[in-house]
């Protein structure tokens, strides 16, 4: 889950906190500090693995959120405005590597307000005052990177 407002643990560096969910699974902390390095490495944020959340910005939160998880073998990603607080070009990586998780099997649901999102995503729904208003199907090759 990718939390809009981060919710990471403050007294944990980076990598902690995208670690966490693999050893609170009982991995061993070798194999989860490298798997979370190389899940942060996906979101641009390796050389920032030690720092706290106090000492990054919003939208480097925001990619820490989505680096934990990413990390494991976890197959589902659900994420609440996971570009919320992210420029363009990153929002554009992010919608991209949902993109390419979900071209790899992971089941991924994305609810957003931002319209980017659209040029990545297989299927759109909207919703007016929380009711469904328009379902788009994307097919493939229609997608703007």
């Amino acid at each position: 889950m990718v939390f809009q407002d981060h919710q990471l643990i403050p007294e944990f560096t980076a990598v902690e906190n995208v670690m966490l969910p693999l050893e609170l699974q009982g991995q061993h902390h070798d194999e989860a500090e490298a798997a979370a390095g190389e899940a942060l490495d996906r979101v641009g944020l390796k050389d920032l693995a030690h720092r706290f959340p106090s000492e990054l910005s919003g939208g480097q939160r925001q990619r820490i959120g989505l680096a934990r998880a990413i990390v494991g073998t976890r197959r589902a990603v659900l994420a609440d405005e996971a570009t919320g607080s992210l420029d363009h070009e990153n929002s554009k990586m992010v919608f991209q590597l949902l993109r390419d998780l979900a071209a790899q099997g992971y089941a991924v649901l994305a609810a957003t307000h931002d319209p980017l999102a659209a040029k990545f995503a297989d299927r759109t729904l909207r919703m007016i005052d929380g009711s469904l208003s328009e379902s788009e199907v994307t097919t493939v090759g229609e997608h703007e990177r």
